[in-house]
C-alpha cells in the first residue's frame, strides 16, 4: 500500500509539472503585442499628419481588433524593426516577405497584402546599361536595404555585397544613390516611380525600366511574430485571420 501511494504521488507529480509547462506555454502574456513596420509604400507608410496607414496597415489593424489583442504600432527604419521583432518576445513585424531563410525564425500570418513585382530601372541617359535576364543584373551596381527580400535576390543573382551590391538602412537612400548616379540601378514598384520623380524635380522620362523580377520570386506578404510570443496570442490571431477571410 505504501508503495502504491509513493507511486501515485510520483504521478500527480509529473501530471503537476506538466501542467504547468503547457500553462506556461498557452496562457496569453498580459503585455500589450508591440507591431513594428517600415516606410514601403503603398503597404505601410507614414501620412502628412503623421498616421501609419497602406494597404497592409488595414488589414493588420482589422486583424488586431477582429483577435481583440491590445496593440502599439510603430514605424522604424527596416533593419531597425526587423531586429526588435526577431529578438524580442511580444512583438510583430509587417509587411515581410517569408522567404526560406526567414521562415524558421517567426510564426507567420499570410498573406496580408496582394504581391507587387519591382521593376529594375536605370536612367535613360545611360545607354550602356542593358538588361534582358535575371543573370545579367550582376553586371551592374545596385542598392537595396539590408535584410530585405530585394537583398537576398540580388545575392541569389550573383552580386556581391559592398562590390556591386550597396546596402542601405532604408528604402529613400537607395533612391538618393541612384539618382546621384552613384549606383546602376533602383529596384522599385511601378507605381512609386511617378512620386520619386517629382520629390526630385525630374521629368517622368529621367528614368526607364529595363527589367521586372518574374512574380513567381516572391514568396507572400506577411505578418510575422515573434516565436517567444504567448501560442494563444498566436492562436487567436490565427482564429481572427480565418474568420476575416469568410
Amino acid at each position: 500500500m505504501p508503495n502504491n501511494r509513493v507511486k501515485y504521488a510520483l504521478v500527480f507529480a509529473v501530471l503537476c509539472i506538466f501542467s504547468l509547462k503547457l500553462s506556461a506555454q498557452t496562457v496569453p502574456s498580459n503585455k500589450t503585442l508591440k507591431i513594428v513596420t517600415e516606410n514601403w509604400f503603398p503597404y505601410n507608410y507614414m501620412d502628412d499628419v503623421g498616421q501609419i496607414k497602406g494597404q497592409a496597415t488595414d488589414y493588420v489593424e482589422r486583424l488586431l481588433k477582429e483577435a481583440n489583442i491590445d496593440y502599439t504600432l510603430e514605424l522604424l527604419p527596416w533593419t531597425r524593426a526587423l531586429n526588435i521583432a526577431e529578438t524580442q518576445e511580444n512583438t510583430a513585424i509587417y509587411t515581410i516577405l517569408k522567404t526560406p531563410e526567414r521562415e524558421p525564425l517567426f510564426h507567420w500570418l499570410c498573406p496580408i497584402a496582394q504581391t507587387q513585382i519591382h521593376h529594375v530601372y536605370k536612367l535613360t541617359n545611360r545607354q550602356d546599361i542593358q538588361v534582358d535576364s535575371e543573370e545579367q543584373l550582376q553586371n551592374y551596381s545596385i542598392a537595396v536595404t539590408r535584410k530585405t527580400f530585394l537583398h537576398e535576390y540580388m545575392l541569389a543573382r550573383g552580386l556581391s555585397e559592398n562590390i556591386n551590391l550597396q546596402l542601405t538602412a532604408e528604402d529613400r537612400l537607395n533612391i538618393t544613390l541612384f539618382l546621384a548616379g552613384r549606383v546602376d540601378l533602383l529596384a522599385e514598384f511601378a507605381g512609386n516611380i511617378p512620386q520619386i520623380l517629382q520629390d526630385a524635380g525630374l521629368d517622368k522620362t529621367a528614368v526607364q525600366a529595363v527589367f521586372a523580377i518574374p512574380e513567381e520570386r516572391y514568396p507572400d506578404y506577411c505578418l510575422a511574430i515573434n516565436k517567444h510570443t504567448a501560442g494563444s496570442v498566436v492562436m487567436q490571431l490565427q482564429d481572427a485571420q480565418q474568420r476575416l477571410s469568410h
